[in-house]
């Protein structure tokens, strides 16, 4: 095949991975993996030392070769035989890899200096970068007067950045003190997410692995063992190995006999009913689903230590004759009981709360600010990216949302090509998608692009009301060309209560771009909703069935307040 040479523009490839397999000296290292890896996907490869999750990770930068050719694909294009050099891979290593005869600016340039940047570009993409996160102060600092855990924190940001149009391989952070280990779990994951960089990573700590990845792939003996969301992994393994290597897990042996399940015996012992056939089986539990309990019908187990965890108690008991196991509860005193109860009532491996017939599940964006693919949004941030990055979360929820809501600044520009860029990538979503404009929007561009979406009205003001599984929607137009403040207009408060006076009894939130209360930020304060607060406020207090006021326009405030939060369950 020919060299084909990857290292243009790309904007996170996606990995194709099809039976690949590696040996050496006749011993396998990889039998028969097959991965699907999408763009800008964060995918933690996680098992013990030797189970292949290195081997794997270097086959994918070109640091290695399969055993057969035509398995490894970026965006549908055969990689397998192009040499690294040609990959466009930012393989960040377990040591630090830095050069020692550099700065700390030119080693987060370098990247861009073998790419043949122009100095002067170069040197102010490299200021912004680091200004971006934070290291400006150790431009000029050589590498030999950096701490090892500057080291570490410095070196995957220059990577995320510079390898961002890129697919990115990289192995765990080695000997850094628990807080700096936890504090680069955290901006790893952000600067791969912020520039939507689709990554490898290779660890075998559990706590790292749930923290990153979007996906975990769970290896042993080299294959996968399971592949999985963090939820997934840790709330349904597949197997006992996994179970058992993710978190920790209890095993009580137990059978089952004439439709009843038992383990252990006399007062001390278990029996529930249980269908299926005789047979001698196990009962798998996590720490957290132990709970102490009183009363016939649980397991009597004796505390043989207890450690403090500040928030949390961790036990280790014994059950009758059977291994010690473990549990975890909430601290409310120093003292521990003599003995505990584990209760049975809690399912052995539960997953978290999920929606009922009463529940619905509504996620929320805002101000994604679309600009054309290479331009930056305030010079900042390439913002198509992030809102695809956004749209790829939304379709990895479980359960999925039953529907978005946009609180405006769709676009930056009001351009009718962001509109379709805006409008392509939240048309992937498999749920409705509705959306009011901000000040950044113009309502005609507005108007047509999300035009098939049937909620919007035909002509004037983009007010519109729709009713989804039981609640009802209210999205109000608050714009004024060419200003950032907002205004609504005088049949906006009309149109609100006449929609409300429809279904008094119907859960409703209402969703506008400019919020209707001070936030205590001065010039954002200014450019609020000025006209129209009055009346949008009685109208809310004379209807207690309006849920929520769902507003954006505050941008960075309240990304730095509720930027964790991704969507609310509501009543349906």
């Amino acid at each position: 095949m020919s060299m084909t040479d990857l290292t243009g523009p790309r904007h996170g490839a996606a990995v194709s991975i099809r039976n690949l397999s590696k040996t050496f000296e006749g011993t396998p290292a990889l039998s028969g993996i097959n991965l699907e890896i999408p763009t800008g996907e964060i995918l933690v490869l996680l098992g013990p030392s030797g189970c292949g999750k290195t081997t794997l990770l270097r086959l994918i930068a070109g640091l290695a070769t399969s055993d057969a050719p035509d398995m490894i694909r970026f965006d549908g294009e055969d990689v397998t035989a192009v040499p690294i050099e040609r990959r466009g891979v930012g393989m960040v290593f377990q040591s630090y890899a830095l050069f020692p005869n550099m700065s700390v600016a030119e080693n987060v340039g370098y990247g861009l200096k073998i790419r043949n940047m122009p100095r002067a570009e170069r040197d102010a993409e490299t200021r912004r970068l680091m200004d971006s996160v934070g290291i400006g102060e150790l431009a000029n600092r050589r590498i030999s007067r950096v701490s090892g855990g500057q080291r570490q924190l410095h070196r995957p940001r220059a990577c995320a950045r510079h390898q961002a149009a890129h697919p990115a391989a990289r192995r765990a952070p080695a000997a850094l003190d628990a807080v700096l280990r936890e504090r680069l779990r955290i901006e790893i994951g952000e600067l791969l997410r912020r520039f939507g960089t689709t990554a490898v990573y290779v660890t075998h700590d559990q706590a790292e692995a749930m923290a990153i990845g979007d996906r975990i792939a769970v290896m042993d003996k080299g294959r996968v063992a399971q592949l999985g969301t963090p939820r997934d992994i840790y709330c349904r393994p597949a197997t006992p190995f996994v179970a058992r290597f993710v978190g920790t897990m209890n095993r009580l042996d137990a059978r089952v006999r004439n439709g009843m399940l038992t383990a252990g015996a006399g007062d001390t012992g278990l029996a529930l009913p249980f269908a299926g056939p005789d047979r001698d089986t196990a009962i798998w539990f996590r720490p957290e689903a132990i709970r102490p309990a009183t009363g016939d019908g649980h397991v009597r187990a004796r505390v043989l230590s207890s450690t403090f965890l500040a928030r949390a108690s961790a036990s280790s008991w014994r059950w009758s004759r059977a291994r010690p196991s473990r549990s975890t509860s909430q601290s409310s005193a120093c003292s521990r009981p003599a003995n505990w109860l584990p209760s049975t009532s809690t399912p052995p491996i539960s997953s978290n709360f999920l929606p009922g017939p009463d529940l619905m599940l509504i996620a929320q964006i805002s101000d994604p600010h679309i600009r054309p693919r290479g331009q930056l949004a305030y010079g900042v941030s390439e913002t198509n990216l992030d809102l695809e990055h956004a749209v790829h979360a939304l379709l990895r929820l479980e359960p999925r949302p039953d529907c978005l809501l946009v609180t405006g600044d769709l676009t930056d520009c009001g351009l009718e090509a962001e509109y379709a860029i805006a409008a392509e990538l939240l048309g992937r979503l498999p749920f409705p998608v509705f959306c009011i404009p901000g000040n950044h929007d113009r309502r005609e561009p507005f108007r047509a692009a999300f035009a098939a979406g049937g909620y919007l009205p035909a002509a004037g003001t983009l007010d519109y009301c729709v009713d989804r599984g039981g609640l009802r929607i209210i999205g109000l137009d608050s714009v004024v060309a060419g200003q950032s403040h907002g205004e609504l207009s005088a049949a906006s408060p009309a149109f609100l209560e006449d929609r409300l006076e429809d279904a008094r009894e119907t859960p409703t939130p209402v969703m506008l771009h400019h919020p209707p209360f001070d936030s205590g930020i001065g010039h954002m304060d200014r450019n609020s909703l000025l006209t129209g607060r009055a009346e949008l406020e009685a109208i809310i207090a004379a209807h207690p069935r309006v849920e929520r006021v769902l507003c954006g326009h505050i941008h960075r405030p309240i990304q730095r307040r509720f930027g964790g939060t991704i969507c609310q369950w509501r009543p349906r």
